[in-house]
């Protein structure tokens, strides 16, 4: 953060009126301010360099009256660039303020890709449970199948025994005897198995009742399994909008930092203006001040420029 002090303006020692020599015993004698060369300025394209000139006023109320325009002139130059910093202050405020709000923004994208990862994992569970199922339901439909077919061979079985039974009646006519107890049990015979054919029968209608179940579970679990498919893409679609609305953020963050750097440059330009419009070049020590007050100026907003992009390192660390 800039800082900004206050600091005295040396004053050059020595007395007003010295006698050098005798030759020239009332020409007062006024000691040259100790600055050094300064080198042109060229950050506003404007070359300043330290104009001295030996002035030499009638009296010491002159120099007097000379030095407090000066110190005029400096605490309103200290003004002007605590103005400045406060401003610089308020901007950077606003700057970590951003900068957290991007940080916000970018917690509710890791929490909306979490929450797409988790919805493929529940869509690919109910996949293989519907595979699982139809597994099963072609293997009872096989059972189905091959009872079918061994109702269809008990039936002709039956069909056989039947002639069977008419010969064995044909035999019964003619010895009562030998043949009645053979037809009793033949008889008793076929009623077992076409029992057993009834049982069977009831048998295939359960299975097949079972079987019609799990389709309308099947079908229930493709209708599910199309909603969450529906509702996926419905979260993808939400998350597409918010990656637009956070990259939206993220460059009006840009901008709010560019402002900031071109509000402190016009800061520290309006009063490096202001210290040109009130310096006097034809003084001498008004132009040491001037040059003086000119490189803190240039010294600020070198800082600025140095502080704006450290934000923009952070920010494009973070992103990275």
């Amino acid at each position: 953060m800039l800082t900004s002090s206050t600091s005295s303006i040396p004053i050059p020692s020595g007395d007003i009126e010295s006698e050098h020599s005798d030759s020239s015993p009332n020409i007062p004698f006024y000691p040259t301010p100790n600055c050094t060369a300064a080198t042109p300025s060229t950050r506003f394209n404007v070359p300043i360099t330290n104009v001295i000139h030996i002035h030499q006023p009638d009296t010491p109320a002159s120099l007097a009256a000379s030095l407090g325009a000066l110190t005029a002139t400096v605490a309103s130059l200290a003004a002007t660039i605590s103005g400045a910093l406060a401003n610089i202050e308020s901007n950077a405020t606003a700057v970590a303020n951003m900068a957290a709000t991007v940080n916000e923004l970018k917690t509710v994208i890791e929490t909306m890709q979490q929450t797409d990862a988790d919805v493929a994992e529940s869509n690919a569970t109910t996949a293989e449970t519907v595979f699982q199922i139809k597994t099963a339901l072609n293997t009872v439909q096989q059972g189905q199948a091959d009872a079918m077919q061994s109702n269809a061979t008990n039936t002709a079985i039956l069909v056989e025994l039947n002639a069977a039974v008419d010969a064995m009646q044909q035999v019964h006519a003619d010895s009562n005897a030998t043949t009645g107890a053979t037809l009793d049990e033949l008889k008793a015979v076929i009623g077992s198995m076409r029992q057993k054919q009834v049982d069977q029968d009831i048998m295939l209608v359960a299975k097949d009742t079972a079987a019609r179940g799990q389709e309308d579970k099947i079908a229930d679990l493709e209708t599910q399994l199309e909603r969450a498919q529906s509702e996926r893409g419905k979260a993808l679609a939400m998350l597409n909008e918010k990656k637009a609305k956070d990259q939206s953020a993220v460059a009006e963050f840009d901008k709010a930092i560019e402002h900031a750097q071109f509000e402190r440059e016009q800061a520290f330009r309006k009063a490096l203006d202001k210290c040109r419009a009130s310096a006097n070049l034809d003084e001498p020590h008004e132009t040491w001040v001037l040059d003086q007050a000119m490189n803190l100026c240039n010294d600020a907003i070198e800082d600025v420029r140095k502080d704006g992009y450290g934000v923009m390192a952070m920010y494009n660390w973070e992103e990275g």
